[in-house]
């Protein structure tokens, strides 16, 4: 589980992810983690290990910011393989007939629009790969995370995770709303 990783206390560091692989590579969980990759066919690699940990940490605090009808009923995957590739989503989360593909980068800030748009990019692509291969009724949606180091400000990634779980209890709502509806409940800015 989370709390067995540490991931309440987690934060993220601008430093190297070789240098932060380092500084953990004795911990417990990273032995727990590379078991489970494992046991689940996934490659272990170890500076993809920090991301993962960043990543998990954020989602983690999003998830705690759901409206609790929805942390109760979707279902969410980490490494979700997409069919009939050899393409794996960072996360998928699903209910009903609603899917919504998560991918999350770090990036350092001079970087960082760069690193959005090929995020953006590459979740697009997931997304017309599922389409291309789920029935036409599954509504399919992306979001993309740029984490932000939080050694300086522990805050510094609050903005990002209010608007991603405010999405998410937006996507997964159960309404019949119409579109003009929809866009006058979250104006434009």
């Amino acid at each position: 589980t989370n709390n067995d990783l540490g991931l309440n206390k987690w934060k993220v560091y601008d430093q190297t992810i070789n240098y932060r692989f380092e500084m953990v590579k004795n911990y417990s969980y990273i032995s727990k983690l590379k078991t489970l990759a494992e046991q689940n066919e996934i490659e272990f690699i170890e500076q993809e290990t920090i991301s993962w940990l960043d990543s998990e940490a954020i989602l983690l605090r999003v998830i705690k910011k759901l409206d609790k009808t929805i942390q109760n009923s979707i279902y969410l995957f980490s490494e979700a393989h997409i069919p009939f590739t050899n393409k794996r989503a960072d996360y998928i989360l699903v209910k009903d007939n609603k899917i919504l593909i998560l991918e999350f980068s770090y990036a350092e800030k001079k970087y960082k629009n760069f690193q959005y748009e090929k995020k953006l990019n590459q979740v697009t692509k997931y997304k017309e790969l599922f389409q291309n291969s789920l029935p036409k009724h599954i509504e399919i949606a992306t979001f993309t995370f740029i984490i932000n180091p939080e050694e300086m400000d522990e805050n510094s990634n609050n903005k990002e995770i209010i608007n991603l779980s405010s999405y998410i209890n937006f996507f997964f709502k159960e309404t019949q709303l119409q579109a003009k509806q929809y866009l006058d409940q979250y104006p434009f800015e």
